[in-house]
């Protein structure tokens, strides 16, 4: 998609931009204008050329206009600041000089939603840390009214936090989309919990331990990814406590096993639906549920990772020195 491309659909939204503002655009309604003190309504939407005009004062406006009025952005970042609150930045490519397609790099958007942190609490009603927050770069999209969790330069998901509407409560990029802390394996000192949702890993983090999430109750690129890094220890399926889970749970254990994986299904949330439920509740439960889980996921290895240890081979290493 070309930036032209991606500029055109970016003007589509305007009519989504000012029933945002109240606005009824199949009606004429007041001016836009900050200059122009409008007593009869005398703008109307141009549906042909997907502009606002006035017909008393002449203002022309598209909505990269309308978002400069009420944000004061102009040039690069006023265009970045429109594609970014319609999440079409995901499909804008660049090509490199080598003729590769490649995705943006999404660092400054992060960094800039990180720093309006502060403009809600609804984290903390999640039970999370302002020290998680900072570890995983979580940050607040005020402009959409969403938290955004980064799973990788160039993917994150973010929960809308007054959205009533289950189907648009999350937004995740289009196309690639990388799973939260997935790269934890392989690097990990304890088993991992494989959760669904990202604040079910947050939450298992929280309590001081290792978590990934798959995004849903899907396993493709999990799976994918640890036919190329195996992990240290028994990981630990801990999906959502409700039939949807139950049912992935099973599909994810049988494919963890044919990959030769090893794994257990232990439930960390029980009465509650998830993690974060089970931490928002009752934190102290969940760490109990936590360490068993690990010594379950570990009781049926203990030799095998006996031999990992330093102690298993301390015996031998005395009798080498005699």
């Amino acid at each position: 998609m070309t930036n032209q491309e991606i500029k055109e659909r970016a003007k589509a939204k305007i009519t989504e931009y000012l029933s945002l503002k109240g606005i009824n655009y199949k009606n004429n309604f007041t001016c836009l204008n900050p200059l122009h003190e409008d007593k009869h309504p005398s703008m109307s939407y141009d549906s042909k050329r997907q502009k606002v005009h006035c017909f008393a004062c002449g203002a022309d406006y598209d909505i990269f206009d309308l978002v400069s009025l009420d944000t004061g952005l102009t040039g690069a970042d006023l265009f970045n600041h429109v594609y970014r609150m319609y999440n079409l930045e995901k499909d804008i490519f660049y090509v490199g000089k080598d003729n590769e397609e490649k995705i943006e790099d999404l660092t400054s958007f992060f960094a800039e939603c990180h720093k309006n942190i502060s403009l809600t609490d609804y984290w903390q009603k999640r039970g999370l840390s302002k020290k998680t927050i900072d570890k995983y770069n979580i940050g607040y999209w005020k402009e959409k009214d969403r938290l955004v969790i980064p799973t990788g330069k160039n993917s994150y998901n973010a929960r809308a936090i007054s959205c009533t509407d289950k189907k648009q409560r999350y937004l995740k990029p289009k196309g690639q989309y990388s799973l939260f802390n997935l790269e934890i394996i392989g690097k990990e000192k304890e088993p991992v919990f494989i959760v669904e949702g990202e604040f079910d890993a947050l939450s298992i983090i929280e309590c001081g331990d290792c978590a990934v999430a798959l995004g849903s109750s899907g396993s493709r690129k999990l799976i994918d990814y640890l036919k190329q890094n195996k992990p240290l220890f028994p990981l630990i399926i801990s999906l959502d406590n409700d039939k949807a889970g139950e049912e992935g749970s099973k599909k994810l254990l049988k494919e963890l096993e044919e990959e030769k994986i090893d794994c257990i299904c232990q439930s960390l949330s029980v009465p509650y639906k998830d993690a974060n439920e089970a931490l928002v509740n009752n934190r102290a439960e969940l760490e109990k549920a936590i360490e068993d889980a690990k010594k379950k996921a570990l009781c049926s290895k203990t030799d095998e990772y006996l031999k990992k240890s330093a102690a298993y081979g301390l015996e031998t290493f005395i009798e080498d020195i005699k």
